[in-house]
């Protein structure tokens, strides 16, 4: 798939994601390509991976909620920070401004077959994401002050 076939699949992948929420939440609040949805995003991966664990859903069935998630997600991001898609290697990432390059399809991924617990939640993925670009943002200086370096002596 180019990167012109992804983009005009985006709002079916949504419409995979948000039909899917609605069916695991009994019509909660629906879900929405908005970064106000992210602790509901959060649930509905959790309820997943929890099905993943108990080995009632198989690879295929977790990697498809993976991209129709994933897509989700990287909508979220995009919209609020004004980034776009781009293909690398045929797999869909969200790129900023500075050519920083995120994957939310594999992270979902890695979540949702995550068997030690320590691969995070969505929105702990976007945080991290915000925690970095605010790094990057900063002076030399500035880095300098927030950074401890540690010294051994042997």
């Amino acid at each position: 798939m180019d990167l012109k076939e992804f983009k005009e699949s985006i709002p079916a992948y949504i419409d995979q994601a948000v039909s899917t929420a609605d069916r695991i939440s009994g019509g909660k609040p629906k879900l929405s390509p908005s970064l106000e949805k992210l602790e509901e995003l959060d649930e509905v991966i959790e309820y997943l991976h929890n099905l993943q664990r108990k080995g009632l859903i198989n690879d295929t069935v977790v990697w498809n909620a993976s991209v129709a998630f994933g897509v989700l997600l990287g909508e979220m991001i995009i919209r609020k920070h004004g980034f776009r898609w781009v293909m690398d290697d045929q797999m869909p990432l969200v790129e900023t401004d500075d050519g920083n390059r995120l994957s939310p399809i594999t992270k979902l991924y890695k979540i949702l077959t995550d068997d030690d617990d320590c691969e995070g939640t969505p929105s702990g993925f976007y945080e991290g994401f915000k925690a970095l670009e605010q790094y990057y943002a900063m002076s030399d200086e500035e880095k300098e002050k927030i950074t401890t370096y540690v010294s051994s002596e042997d």
